[in-house]
């Protein structure tokens, strides 16, 4: 089981880790060895000052001959205690964490900040990490420190107050010997749902269940969402604003609903979409009016888009980047593309994925669908990537059509018709080409033929002007050499951004 939980800062400045947290411990009167990953179990330390020593302590467990742990795993439970009070052996003492009256709650946010800092990385934690810093002591430590949520949540949870908190649930599979401590992750954080701003969730649909079906009815300040599931209802999401969500990422299998409601996510700026059906990706785009930047990928057929064009027309008019993976199952020559319409004004980047693996038709014809999207944003695409896997070949001149184009993305095999002659077809003109400021070979390792490329080389360079214009960035594999004076340049696929 891996459980990351990160806390948001509850103010905006906040001094650094090391000394300075130190000092201001100390000016507080607060005992700092806590903070210093001293922990000792069987060890009482005697308070300094108001609320001045933070230990952890077993609980109805006493360590054995095995070490100050000993051979049974222990639970601790943060403990703050009173002015002048002494630490009592392990097992004496009892604390209600649910008591509101704890010491604990009484902590001035900047101290209570300043542990939220020292104990969660400033980075997002990795698998091995612990919510709290116990977790570099020993082994036990660490486990204790994941498995029991009490650790973490009575006290941090709760006071995390109006700057909410973020989580990552990733358990693909959770096992007999674990659902007891999956459970109770579950409830605390369902309790706590009202405070969710960024959550990640990976889990089986019956272990995600309950955590999913808070939203977003109980999760009015979520602000990031990221759901990887067997099966999700997009529907669902419009069953409850969601007037803080920003980011959305789904990558599931979705059974289509109409929403019950007229909702959107009006401050909606980057979807991903994964694995859902045609109907739910168009349900969302409608629904999202300040989205600008997705990333789509689904199957299409004739008969789920003619159902999708039966509803009105809508446009994005702040989208400027779409990243499009479509499989076409089945298409009716003459009939309109999967997204056409949807009116995209400002588009300036087109990442376009069209394949088929079933329909013997539609694999001849996808390059005229494909293209008939593209020209659609001719107006306003500056930068284009496009692989069409199919048995056909696309008309070139369509590229020029594209006026304001600075950078193309294409499959080699699109580029093959340079191999056979430089003079099979006439070149277009310097003007056509002006804004062309990159050319990237895309699936080059699966065409593994030097020559189109070389020929495009040599046609550069012999049909350069000797005015210094900007060079072409040539986006391939680094074995190519081009002359110092070239007018392209190369730069290692890898390295390309």
């Amino acid at each position: 089981m891996i459980l990351l939980l990160h806390y948001f800062r509850p103010f905006t400045t906040l001094l650094t880790k090391g000394r300075q947290h130190r000092d201001i411990l100390r000016r507080a009167n607060l005992d700092v060895s806590w903070f210093s990953g001293i922990y000792h179990a069987s060890r009482p330390r005697v308070s300094r000052g108001p609320y001045s020593a933070i230990a952890y302590r077993p609980v109805n467990e006493a360590p054995n001959s095995g070490g100050v742990l000993g051979s049974k795993r222990l639970r601790f439970l943060p403990t703050i205690w009173a002015p002048g009070t002494t630490l009592q052996p392990p097992g004496v003492q009892r604390l209600d964490m649910q008591s509101t009256n704890h010491p604990i709650f009484n902590l001035l946010p900047e101290l209570l900040s300043q542990i939220f800092t020292y104990s969660v990385d400033a980075l997002n934690p990795c698998e091995t990490d612990a919510p709290i810093n116990i977790s570099s002591v020993c082994k036990a430590w660490r486990h204790t420190a994941i498995s029991t949520p009490h650790l973490w949540s009575e006290t941090w949870i709760s006071r995390s107050g109006g700057c909410g908190f973020s989580f990552t649930i990733n358990w693909h599979v959770v096992m007999d010997c674990d659902k007891k401590e999956f459970k109770a992750i579950v409830d605390i954080l369902l309790v706590n749902s009202a405070v969710w701003k960024n959550v990640d969730i990976t889990a089986q649909d019956n272990d995600s269940k309950e955590l999913l079906g808070a939203i977003p009815a109980r999760t009015p300040n979520l602000h990031k969402l990221s759901i990887r599931a067997t099966e999700f209802s997009v529907a669902k999401l419009f069953d409850a604003p969601l007037i803080h969500l920003t980011h959305l990422r789904i990558e599931s299998l979705t059974t289509y609903s109409p929403p019950g409601t007229s909702l959107v996510l009006e401050n909606l700026r980057s979807l991903h979409i994964k694995g859902a059906k045609h109907s739910d990706v168009v349900e969302i785009l409608s629904r999202s009016p300040s989205l600008e930047e997705a990333n789509a990928t689904f199957k299409f057929t004739t008969e789920e888009s003619q159902q999708i064009r039966d509803r009105a027309r809508f446009s994005l008019p702040h989208l400027r980047r779409l990243d499009l993976k479509v499989d076409f199952h089945t298409w009716d020559q003459e009939q309109p593309g999967p997204l056409d319409h949807i009116d995209l004004p400002v588009l300036e980047t087109l990442l376009l994925l069209a394949f088929n693996c079933e329909s013997a038709n539609v694999s001849h014809s996808l390059w005229d669908l494909s293209i008939n999207m593209v020209s659609r944003y001719e107006g306003s695409l500056k930068n284009l990537e496009m692989v069409v896997r199919c048995c056909g070949q696309p008309e070139p001149a369509f590229i020029h059509r594209i006026r304001g184009l600075k950078h193309l993305g294409i499959h080699i095999s699109a580029l093959q018709r340079f191999s056979s002659s430089k003079e099979q077809e006439k070149q277009p003109s310097k003007a056509d080409n002006s804004c062309l400021e990159s050319l990237r070979i895309l699936d080059f390792m699966e065409f593994y033929d030097e020559e189109p490329v070389s020929t495009i080389i040599d046609l550069a360079e012999k049909d350069k002007s000797p005015d210094g214009v900007q060079s072409v960035i040539l986006v391939l594999p680094p074995h190519f050499d081009v002359p110092l004076d070239s007018v392209m340049e190369i730069v290692d696929d890898d390295d390309w951004v």
